[in-house]
């Protein structure tokens, strides 16, 4: 058990002896560096380590919540009496039932790596300086923003039902957004690469990418309304697909504030699209065993044929 899993637990405890019906503990230690590129030149580069510990208490359905930035057990306890307090004084709330119980989760692989997390922000400046010399290569007159960064650490969730959950991450990413401006006419790029394992993240070529995205964008022109078909790029297609997702919130559909409200189990699109959730694949960026409560993810159609089969639920 790590000390991040026995601060959690010892928070837990703390608050069910303050007289919560429930509680969870969530305790997290993250390290993220960073490098960022403005108008050709790397403006700003940091490092910052994050230390946590959140409480979330229940009573009589009544919810209260507390955090600290100390890693200590007095800190921890007095955490979680404070969470407790502010849920005795919330309204009760008769729709809360419980928090989820244990469960068997998959282990899901490559979530972490040694190499990445041991990275330098040296090695990050050296990116985004190469970033702007491919978009400049390419275009002399390119405008380059963009950054690159690495986060990683350990995180570790307990609750008074008996969850206990330990996690550690790692992930890196580097992104270019170019612009060009030729006497008014304006394109614009954007293009990125993100992997959780260093041997998967491939910097070179991005701002390439980017730069020749741009270019590509110059000449641009309005065209009449038709109906004609329309051919989505990678970027696009995830943007339009995520805010079919997203309207999925089942809050949001119990608040009818969704379009997709009374639409579960039935059509919503052509048959011809599938949106599969698939939390267990090997160095995923989502990948994930278990959800922010605890719960156990499952692969599952999210759309199924054209067919919404389900809204997207916390335990409430």
């Amino acid at each position: 058990m790590s000390a991040l899993l026995d601060l959690a637990q010892a928070a837990v405890e703390a608050a069910q002896a303050a007289g919560a019906d429930f509680c969870d503990a969530f305790c997290s230690d993250l390290t993220e560096i960073s490098a960022d590129v403005e108008n050709n030149s790397i403006n700003n580069c940091s490092t910052i380590r994050d230390q946590g510990l959140s409480v979330r208490a229940f009573s009589r359905g009544g919810k209260g919540f507390a955090s600290v930035q100390q890693h200590d057990l007095a800190s921890a306890r007095d955490c979680a009496e404070r969470a407790v307090a502010m849920a005795k004084a919330a309204h009760p709330d008769p729709d809360f039932v419980a928090l989820p119980a244990p469960m068997p989760f998959a282990r899901v692989p490559d979530l972490f790596d040694d190499k990445l997390a041991g990275l330098g922000a040296d090695a990050f400046v050296n990116w985004c300086a190469r970033g702007i010399e491919e978009a400049r290569a390419v275009a002399d007159d390119a405008v380059v923003q963009g950054g690159a960064g690495v986060d990683w650490g350990a995180s570790a969730l307990a609750s008074s039902t008996g969850i206990a959950v330990e996690r550690e991450v790692s992930s890196a990413s580097l992104y270019f957004y170019v612009i060009i401006n030729r006497d008014g006419d304006v394109g614009s790029f954007y293009e990125f690469d993100q992997a959780r394992l260093l041997a998967d993240l491939e910097p070179a070529g991005i701002a390439t990418k980017a730069a020749h995205g741009a270019l590509d964008q110059l000449g641009s022109r309005p065209m009449p309304t038709a109906r004609v078909p329309v051919i989505l790029g990678p970027l696009a297609a995830t943007s339009l697909i995520g805010s079919v997702i997203g309207a999925a919130d089942a809050e949001s559909v119990q608040r009818n504030r969704s379009y997709l409200a009374g639409r579960e189990g039935q059509p919503i699109s052509s048959e011809a699209l599938t949106v599969r959730e698939e939390p267990h694949l090997p160095a995923g960026m989502r990948s994930t065993a278990s959800d922010g409560e605890g719960v156990a993810t499952l692969p599952r159609a999210l759309i199924d044929a054209g067919v919404l089969t389900t809204y997207l639920h916390d335990s409430y």
